[in-house]
């Protein structure tokens, strides 16, 4: 079987807080109130993105994702 046809893609539906590094996730929805949400979609992350959770500060810190040519850190 082909890892990357369609079949063999879970679709589940979490925070990016619970999703570990190296993984890519389509953006579903984005919370955090008005300028946040604001400044993401001004970076070009919004819903229907796709993007990889490149590396997590331990417990519960800040995680940086990548997407097209850019990378970005906050908090989850």
């Amino acid at each position: 079987m082909n890892n990357d046809s369609p079949s063999s893609h879970q679709t589940l539906t979490t925070s990016l807080e619970q999703v570990p590094a190296g993984t890519m996730v389509r953006i579903v929805e984005i919370r955090g109130g008005g300028a946040t949400e604001r400044r993401l979609r001004e970076l070009g992350l919004a819903e229907g993105a796709e993007c990889r959770v490149v590396r997590r500060a331990p417990f519960g810190g800040p995680l940086e994702l990548s997407f097209g040519s850019t990378r970005i850190g906050g908090d989850g």
